[in-house]
């Protein structure tokens, strides 16, 4: 495989993973790439690679020369990065660049931070908090499992929104979306009361708190009137009726969607773990890009 197709997996698997999706298995991958880059020789990430050769047979057998000057190749050699990854040193394993500018030192680079011994440790370390732990891998009943993974997720997003001012949590830094944090927090209260009370419950005259059918997006916009505390309490008062709902019900139980389908609890619950996490993801990068705390 070469440098370019090597780069252009690497790239896209870390744009594609995120702290909830199988961290294992990615950190697997990430190492395997990362090993065929390394073992590919000094220079094997230089963008010089990727040009023809100067004064070198082509295919051929014809001499070939590069339009990109000496002086501009061995400049190429000293910067390169990985597509956003400031190169530290001129391989991946190779000697540090000194004094170039906005060169990062080789202990604080994204990739040195996170190897260790030749395996790669979390590409982001996890929050820590009392309120939070991730479920026991083993031990757990099925249905101790499902509730334990969507209180992870709940307080993921509690977390997540908390440590910023009133504006910040309503930015919505991604110009071409409607989300920030305290919309999310708002779409999942409505989220919850779908499904456990409309759906479980049967209770398909519970209103709307937010939702307009004629308004786009009416849970995540506007925000300019909204009150994080009263908002705030809402979602969590949406959760313990979810709580409450799902005490009183089976796994196997099942409710009825709008579009009259039976829906066990089963997949209410895996569902919602799905909902979280993928919003958590969001909130993830919003947070990032509002005051840039990272942390999953």
């Amino acid at each position: 495989m070469g440098v370019a197709a090597l780069r252009s997996e690497l790239v896209s698997l870390l744009a594609s993973v995120t702290p909830r999706v199988m961290r294992q298995q990615a950190r697997a991958s990430l190492e395997a790439i990362t090993t065929k880059l390394v073992s590919a020789g000094p220079g094997s990430v230089s963008e010089d690679r990727l040009t023809p050769r100067v004064n070198g047979p082509n295919r051929k057998g014809r001499s070939t020369r590069s339009a990109v000057s000496t002086a501009e190749r061995a400049s190429r050699r000293r910067t390169t990065t990985l597509e956003g990854i400031p190169a530290w040193n001129e391989t991946i394993e190779g000697r540090a660049v000194a004094g170039r500018k906005g060169a990062v030192p080789e202990s604080q680079h994204p990739l040195k931070q996170h190897q260790e011994l030749g395996r790669f440790t979390e590409m982001v370390r996890d929050i820590v908090d009392p309120r939070r732990s991730e479920p026991p891998m083993d031990g757990l009943s099925e249905r101790e499992m499902l509730e334990a993974w969507l209180e992870f997720h709940r307080t993921t997003l509690l977390l997540k929104a908390e440590g910023v001012d009133d504006t910040a949590r309503k930015q919505r830094p991604v110009a071409s979306s409607n989300l920030s944090l305290h919309g999310l927090v708002r779409h999942m209260a409505e989220v919850e009361r779908s499904w456990f009370r409309r759906v479980l419950q049967r209770e398909s005259d519970a209103p709307y708190i937010w939702y307009d059918a004629k308004v786009e997006d009416s849970d995540l916009v506007p925000l300019d009137g909204a009150d994080w505390a009263e908002d705030l309490a809402l979602w969590q008062a949406e959760c313990e009726q979810s709580r409450k709902a799902a005490r009183s019900h089976d796994l196997d139980d099942t409710g009825v969607t709008r579009s009259g389908k039976s829906c066990s609890l089963r997949w209410i619950y895996v569902h919602m773990i799905e909902e979280y996490a993928r919003h958590n993801g969001h909130a993830d990068l919003i947070r990032e890009l509002v005051d840039g705390t990272v942390g999953c």
